[in-house]
């Protein structure tokens, strides 16, 4: 009998929590990309995509997905911004992702 090959799904460990010095510095980077802070948020081009796209985002600490807990609207004198408050499924770690809506003109 032979024994059938592993798929790449088994393969996948899935999220894991990283070890503290590691996870402080891949948070260290997610500080850096666009939508960590509200001064540089993710432009996008409806609110429609807003909540998948922060979905879709991987946890700096466990490479888990977000679930959004809370979506607020904040507006100013030249653009619309959302905040979506979000928990990550695995490790429970807590952040704000920033959004902005261009609207075409």
């Amino acid at each position: 009998m032979t024994r059938s090959k592993p798929n790449v799904v088994s393969l996948d460990p899935g999220p894991r929590l990283l070890s503290e010095p590691l996870a402080r510095a891949r948070e260290q980077l997610c500080e850096l990309e666009p939508g960590a802070t509200r001064a540089r948020p993710v432009e996008v081009s409806t609110a429609a995509v807003i909540e998948p796209k922060a979905e879709s985002t991987l946890c700096p600490r466990c490479n888990g997905y977000f679930e959004v807990e809370e979506h607020e609207a904040h507006s100013g004198a030249r653009s619309r911004v959302r905040e979506l408050k979000v928990r990550c499924r695995f490790c429970g770690d807590r952040r704000s992702l920033w959004f902005r809506i261009n609207v075409p003109s």
